[in-house]
């Protein structure tokens, strides 16, 4: 794993000073590759590459990056990791290709320079790069199939720039290109990050999970996809070998990335996907594996008693850590490490769990893609159930007896509880498509809501979202399907995984994912959803094959997640500082809201917004835009153009 930044200037009187500008911005992403840097220019083509290096194979000079081609001409700079780097290589050898080292960035090197961006076809695993082709003279950017390595871009009068981080590019980038999007801005308030192409910069782009792009030397800029998720059932698949097979393709998702020149371990929360992770890890190695878990002294969310009970199992080195973080003096660096943004409060965990593991390998797995591909949260249920629920009696709709029910029952003071949980199946019932996806997956602030608190809502009400985007594309999908579909293409790549990534590579740590391996995703993708859910239960087929390698304590467990406990925060040891991020009167909140609305918010008076479940949440959210946008104005002020 690693961090690229990159350039191709049109600005020639002006690429030694960015070439000097590149250098130093590489700083910015050392954490991501802590072992090595280099950095290589070609002032004839403006071309400007620089890395910084997480050695995993090939510890020796012969893997360092930008890695240059035998010619000498085409170069290449990589973040991610090629499983089956083996396999091709074997195939390239019979092509007469020559190998100087032992890395899959040779072999990606040679792949690209034998078959051109077909070849992207053909690797598994996680990677974000770019590809000078000497040949075409042209510049290729290129990121997986799923998302797990980011890669953003922007241009301007100078050139066109590339980084693994936004927070690299804003020093490029001139002050109107760093004016807030207000569609993204609107997306995170309801979704708590921001998807798609944009960024909260109007002038800084994100390539798409399985996307090429293309800077040829007319300057011309063309994105392609490689790859579409294929959610198209195959009806031959029979339920009697199912299980076996699905459990035969996970298996050797994991036994491939065990392969490292650098200790393997795993992120183990005590949940069914990274127990299956450590399970099958323990098979394939032939040392005891190294397991990681993070503790929280609140009951309700610690996981390390079910943990412990599958380390103990597969005989691991484990190891635990209680999480009492300096949350007022640590949360403004982790926030803002994202770059954007990003209220998902299980970063904070992530986090500390990513830098509790890197104290004692490189390499980590996870179990990330699991309940994204097998049906793993309440709402897939939830979700099962609307097409027998949408029924309604006589002339009365089911949509008008749940508004009927919500005017009499009292809101939830809870969260995770049966009422709740009924509660938010009503008002799923009552709101309309759109809605009823927002409700089903972040439940953040509505149209309604932001209406209620914009200074000016026709700024960001008037375009439509990424979500309404992704939804009209998924077609004729229903329920289940399209809230699986819509969770594997939004929620994972623009959430789940960049939250994955920040983490782990703030500390120098690869997380690989085996449940987002190309041959499984391609499986659960075709296994019809009947298969996926009995109606009642998460994950069944992952249950099932679960049970042949964990203990039943381990699967009658109920669903957690990796959460803190927000309310007690914003309530005791944050609410002050909450209070004067969001208040602060030159902050993005106060040029944004009404001030009364949110202090009616803060205060959780039974305003049209503060009902009781929801309230940490939407706090949340606004906190964590307030203190992203206070470190901003600091970034943006400090710059050196």
């Amino acid at each position: 794993m690693c961090g690229l930044i990159g350039s191709q200037i049109w600005d020639k009187p002006r690429f030694e000073a960015i070439r000097d500008k590149t250098q130093d911005a590489m700083n910015t992403l050392n954490h991501r590759g802590p072992d090595a840097m280099g950095l290589q220019s070609d002032k004839q083509h403006g071309l400007i590459l620089g890395h910084t290096r997480l050695s995993i194979f090939d510890l020796s000079e012969t893997g360092s990056q930008p890695m240059v081609s035998q010619t000498g001409q085409s170069k290449l700079i990589y973040n991610g990791a090629i499983y089956n780097y083996l396999e091709l290589k074997k195939d390239l050898i019979a092509k007469g290709a020559m190998f100087r080292g032992t890395s899959d960035t040779e072999v990606l090197l040679e792949c690209l320079l034998e078959y051109g961006t077909p070849c992207l076809e053909k690797l598994r695993g996680m990677f974000a790069f770019a590809f000078w082709d000497d040949r075409e003279k042209v510049l290729l950017l290129a990121r997986d199939r799923v998302g797990k390595k980011p890669l953003y871009y922007c241009q301007n009068k100078e050139g066109f720039f590339f980084a693994s981080e936004i927070n690299t590019l804003v020093a490029y980038m001139p002050s109107q290109s760093l004016d807030i999007n207000p569609t993204a801005l609107n997306d995170f308030l309801s979704w708590g990050y921001i998807g798609g192409e944009n960024t909260i910069y109007q002038g800084i782009k994100c390539l798409p999970p399985g996307c090429f792009l293309t800077l040829d030397s007319k300057k011309q800029i063309q994105i392609k996809p490689y790859w579409k998720p294929d959610w198209q059932p195959d009806s031959s698949i029979k339920a009697s070998d199912l299980s076996q097979r699905t459990e035969e393709i996970l298996q050797e998702a994991v036994k491939i990335r065990l392969r490292a020149d650098v200790p393997v371990g795993v992120l183990l929360s005590g949940g069914i996907d990274s127990g299956l992770m450590t399970a099958m890890a323990a098979k394939e190695s032939s040392n005891p594996i190294s397991t990681f878990c993070v503790g929280l002294e609140n009951a309700d969310f610690d996981e390390r008693t079910p943990a412990r009970e599958i380390a103990k199992l597969y005989k691991t080195d484990h190891h635990e850590i209680i999480l009492k973080p300096d949350v007022s003096g640590l949360l403004g660096k982790i926030l803002f490490s994202y770059g954007q943004p990003f209220a998902d409060p299980s970063a904070i965990p992530s986090y500390f769990a990513s830098e509790f593991a890197s104290q004692s390998v490189k390499v980590v797995l996870n179990g990330d893609g699991g309940d994204e591909l097998f049906c793993g949260y309440r709402r897939h249920i939830v979700s099962h159930l609307l097409k027998y629920l949408s029924v309604g009696i006589g002339t009365l709709s089911t949509s008008d007896m749940a508004k009927c029910l919500l005017k009499f029952l009292p809101f939830p003071k809870k969260h995770r509880t049966r009422f709740a949980f009924a509660y938010r199946l009503l008002r799923i019932l009552a709101a309309n498509d759109n809605q009823r996806h927002l409700i089903l997956s972040t439940d953040g602030f509505n149209n309604k809501e932001k209406n209620f608190l914009y200074k000016d809502p026709g700024r960001f009400l008037n375009t439509r979202g990424f979500m309404e985007h992704k939804l009209e594309s998924l077609g004729t999908l229903k329920n289940l399907d399209l809230l699986l579909a819509a969770d594997f293409e939004s929620e994972l790549p623009y959430d789940l995984l960049v939250k994955m990534d920040i983490a782990t590579m703030s500390h120098g740590l690869e997380a690989r994912s085996p449940f987002l391996d190309s041959k499984l995703v391609a499986h659960a993708m075709s296994t019809p959803s009947v298969y996926k859910t009995s109606g009642i239960q998460t994950k069944p087929l992952l249950r099932d094959i679960a049970s042949r390698h964990l203990p039943s304590s381990i699967l009658n467990l109920p669903k957690r997640g990796f959460e803190i406990p927000i309310k007690t925060w914003l309530t005791g040891e944050l609410r002050e500082h909450c209070n004067d991020l969001i208040l602060n009167s030159s902050g993005i909140v106060a040029e944004i809201f009404e001030k009364s609305k949110i202090e009616s918010l803060l205060k959780n008076e039974k305003t049209k917004i503060s009902k009781h479940s929801r309230w940490a949440q939407l706090v949340w959210t606004l906190f964590v835009l307030s203190g992203w946008d206070q470190k901003r104005r600091e970034l943006i002020n400090n710059r050196k153009l």
